[in-house]
This record gives structure tokens, C-alpha cells and sequence, in this order.
């Protein structure tokens, strides 16, 4: 059981590291059956006036798309990344900036000329509610299994707020316990220990450890103002 515990804690620490502000445009394949596709990070938000960085990155040769370029394209002032639609070099991420406005940010990935790939983004609306998602539904009644819960904080679209840091608090009743908190946030000064936590980019995480007796978890996680969210949580023996 600790070795779970430990491979869950991992995974927890990378995906609050890996959190930031960039947008990325990767054009993928994945072999034998070649497959593009375009990953482009949530929301197009940041604040009137500011100069956003863009990156993207091509697969390049490994992936077989060796004449694959890129271009984005801002929605209505019609921006375009790529004035020469140049192609992106293997591996190596391409950055570029733009005055930011609200509205829509759209990636478009090409092969041989031909669009492949797409995504679009949109700026968001206000926060207005919290979403729960846990790892896990079901833990072992043993005192060591615990579920990591991610937390976001969504418009009244059910969009992630990028820029959202409303403060969450944990309502959790039970056969268990809330064991750390965390939100990827290198200049946060909370403790890890609290029962809530100041959303970073619109998310946030908790982690629940259960006892030794089977039953039902309730974990409730409430912000002002927001909508908030439940969750149920099975032990057994």
C-alpha cells in the first residue's frame, strides 16, 4: 500500500509542477497507425493589454511529420503567428507574442499544406462555480489509501477560469481525513495541512486518506460566491 501511496503522491507533484501559463500547440503522431492532433492549453485570458507567449511544437521526423507548419490565428482582428506559415523546427519549441484581447485563439496545425489539426480556445466568463474530480471513487479501509481530488474553478460555460484564485475550502465527514493540500503555486505561503486552499490558474488539489473503517466519505469543497461541489468517497474493509 505505501508503494501506491507513493506513485500517487509522484503523480500529484508532477501535475502541480507542470501547471502554467504557456499555450502549446504540439502536431503529434503516434505509430504504426498515424494520428495528428493538437493539444493547446485551456482558456485564452489574460489581462487587457499584456503581451501573451505562444509556443508550439512540431513532432518532427520521429513523429513522420517532417513538412508539418503552424499557424495561429486570433478570431475577428485575424492574427497570424506565422506571417510566412515557416515550418517549426524538430523537437525545438517556436515562441512568439501578442497583444492579448478578449475573444477567441484558434491553433491550426498543417501537413503538406493541409490542415490536420485544430483547437480553439475562449477567453472565459467569471468564476462561478467548483468542480470536483476525484483518482478514485472506491479506497481500502486500511488507514493508508488515499484519493487525489482535483479541483477547478469553472465559468457559468463550464470552462476553467485560468486566472481564477478564489480560496476553497474542504468540508469532509467520514471515515476519513484530509491529509494535504496543494495548488502548484512556487510563491504560495499556505499550509499544506489546512482544510483550504487558493485556487492557482484556476485549480487546486486535496488530498483524502482514509481510516480503518468502512463507510462512506462526503468531501464538500465551498468558495464565496461559487457554486460549490460534493463528492462521495466508498471504504471498504
Amino acid at each position: 500500500m505505501t508503494k501506491r501511496y507513493t506513485n500517487k503522491y509522484i503523480r500529484l507533484l508532477s501535475g502541480l509542477l507542470l501547471s502554467g501559463l504557456f499555450f502549446t500547440l504540439s502536431v503529434e503522431a503516434t505509430n504504426p497507425t498515424v494520428r495528428e492532433r493538437i493539444k493547446f492549453d485551456e482558456g485564452w485570458q489574460f489581462h487587457k493589454g499584456d503581451i501573451a507567449i505562444k509556443r508550439a511544437v512540431q513532432a518532427g521526423r520521429h513523429g513522420g511529420l517532417t513538412d508539418a507548419d503552424v499557424k495561429i490565428v486570433e478570431s475577428e482582428a485575424t492574427l497570424i503567428a506565422y506571417t510566412d506559415r515557416n515550418k517549426v523546427a524538430d523537437y525545438k519549441p517556436s515562441e512568439w507574442q501578442a497583444v492579448y484581447k478578449p475573444g477567441k485563439m484558434k491553433a491550426v496545425g498543417y501537413k503538406n499544406g493541409k490542415k490536420i489539426a485544430g483547437k480553439t480556445n475562449d477567453t472565459t466568463g467569471a468564476p462561478f462555480s467548483v468542480t470536483m474530480v476525484s483518482d478514485t471513487r472506491q479506497l481500502n479501509a486500511d488507514g493508508c489509501d488515499v484519493a487525489i481530488i482535483n479541483i477547478a474553478i469553472k465559468d457559468a460555460k463550464g470552462r476553467v477560469v485560468p486566472t481564477a484564485d478564489n480560496p476553497v475550502e474542504f468540508l469532509i465527514e467520514g471515515p476519513g481525513k484530509i491529509i494535504g493540500t496543494g495548488n502548484g503555486n512556487p510563491s504560495s505561503h499556505e499550509p499544506e495541512k489546512e482544510n483550504k486552499r487558493k485556487a492557482f490558474n484556476g485549480y487546486c488539489q486535496v488530498l483524502v486518506q482514509s481510516d480503518k473503517t468502512a463507510g462512506a466519505i462526503r468531501l464538500k469543497a465551498v468558495s464565496e460566491g461559487l457554486k460549490p461541489a460534493e463528492i462521495l468517497i466508498n471504504t471498504q474493509q
